[in-house]
Order: C-alpha cells, then structure tokens, then sequence
C-alpha cells in the first residue's frame, strides 16, 4: 500500500522491556502490516522508561534500510509509559477508538510485506534503536493487527507476538489486547453482580462472568452447567483469547430459555496450542427471582 500520512499519538499506560538499551527508548508494539482495503498500515511504539523521550529526528525503515522516512523533524516527546503511533494515513482515527496526541502527515512511509519483512527504528543519530524481523505465521494479517505480548522481553523473537483479539483488530494508542506483564499461575474465574435476576426489571438482570488465563493467548471454552452436571449454556467454544476477557450471561440457556432460579456451576477451559499448556477453573453463579 502506498501510503499517504502518518499519525503520531501520545497516551499513558504501564510497562518495560528486556534490555538496558530498551529500558531507556521506545520499542516497536505493535504493528498492522496487512490492513483491511482503504485503510493505512502503521506500527505502534511503547516508551517503557520512567522519563519522556523526544523522538524529533526519529526514522521508521522497513527491511530496506537504505529507505528511510523521518517521523519527525519538530519536538515530539512520548510520555514515560506511553504510545506513539505512526500510520499511513490521516483516516486511521475513523476505524479505532479516540485517543489523545499529534497528528502528523507523512507521503513515504514504507510499504510492509504481508508475508515476511522488518520494520527498524533508529535514532537521531542514526542508531538502531528496535528491529523486528516479522514473519505472516507470527499473527496478524487480514485487518488483524500484530501485537507485542511481553512488554518486558525485546522484541524479535516469534513467540512474543501474536494477532490482536479484540474486536476492531487492533488497539493503536492503547494498550495490546495480549499484553502479559505478570501471569499468575492460575486461572482466575469470576462473576459479578452474583446473584443476578434475569427478570427483565431492569436491575442486575446479567452477570459478567471475568477470566484470567495463565497464558498469553489460548482457545477457550466458557460453560455453564446446573448442578446435575448437564450443560445448559456455552458461551464460548474454541474462541482465540487474550489472556484475560470478560463475556455477558443473560440468563438463558442454549435454547434462549430463562435459567431457572438457583445455583449454577461456570467452567473455563484455555488450551495453548503453541505450549500445550491447559489451564481450567471453576466458580459458581446464582440466579435469582421472586419466589
């Protein structure tokens, strides 16, 4: 895609990476490489530092390094725990959720391969400050962008990115929907309000049921079963999740029944294809009502 403008945005999260090096610069978070028909490509970068770093002077390459593109030639700090995104087009704000931060236009940003290319940033200086050499089976592709899972760990190896789940795709100027600075051991399960009254009067008729997986991304299957042991709802099966999502009951069945009032049993199961690893866990849930 020939690209037309970047963005550069600043907001506020938390996190750090691996090296001295990087401890010290933003890092490549996140990039969408293969966006939907009409929309830029853009990469997204992290300043994991505790101070503000001016990125005035900054260039953005793809794998061909002699074809550099200057991000920006005025004062532009990103916030310590912060973001900036750089795209190729001034419509990115039309397709995500609104942020805070400048917003610049670029004519030469680099064209990304869809299947394997780099995308580096260098200094002032012309040092490289991050390389990532990404490859297609790493995650992303059709609108889906690629995110950085451990914010701790620089950054060009595949197992530490993975395809955004969230629902628009991507998360530019927020934080990545896998990121993963500490996981428990355990998977945490949860609902809330609990009891809830599927009644239709308007008050706490469904329950947000929360989970936390000790994985960074797993397939997951999220059940509901009454106590006898018979399945009544699912509300998930095999979906690619994050490690951590939360998902509405209404208080129906499979059928779109009302669940009757009483104690019901809510399972999760995540499978991580990548490590083989299986994390389940359990907790109940009351539905409630006049008797």
């Amino acid at each position: 895609m020939r690209l037309l403008a970047f963005v550069l945005l600043v907001v506020h999260t938390s996190a750090a990476c691996g090296s001295d090096r990087m401890r010290q610069t933003p890092v490549i978070n996140e990039i969408m490489y293969d966006p939907l028909a009409g929309r830029p490509e853009w990469i997204e970068l992290y300043n994991p530092s505790e101070r503000a770093v001016d990125i005035r002077g900054w260039q953005l390459s793809d794998s061909d390094t002699t074809r550099r593109i200057v991000i920006t030639m005025i004062r532009e700090s990103v916030p310590p725990s912060g973001f900036a995104v750089i795209a190729g087009n001034s419509s990115l704000p039309d397709f995500y959720t609104a942020w805070e931060g400048a917003f610049l236009v670029h004519d030469r940003f680099p064209r990304l391969n869809n299947d394997a290319d780099a995308v580096v940033l260098f200094d002032s200086s012309g040092q490289v400050v991050d390389r990532v050499d990404y490859r297609r089976q790493w995650g992303g592709r059709d609108g889906i962008s690629l995110e950085k899972i451990h914010p701790k760990l620089c950054g060009n190896q595949a197992s530490n990115w993975g395809s955004c789940t969230r629902i628009a795709g991507a998360t530019p100027g927020h934080p990545n929907s896998i990121v993963v600075e500490s996981l428990s051991t355990e998977a945490v399960l949860a609902a809330d309000p609990n009891p809830f009254s599927p009644d239709a009067d308007g008050y706490e008729d469904v329950t947000t049921i929360s989970y936390r997986l000790p994985m960074a991304t797993s397939c997951v299957n999220l059940r509901i079963y009454d106590l006898r042991g018979r399945r009544i709802r699912s509300l998930l099966s095999a979906a690619f999740s994050g490690s951590s999502n939360a998902v509405v009951w209404d208080g129906t069945d499979d059928e779109n029944r009302t669940a009757k009032i009483g104690i019901y049993i809510v399972m999760i199961e995540g499978l991580d294809s990548a490590t083989g690893l299986t994390a389940r866990a359990k907790t109940t849930v009351i539905v409630a009502g006049v008797l």
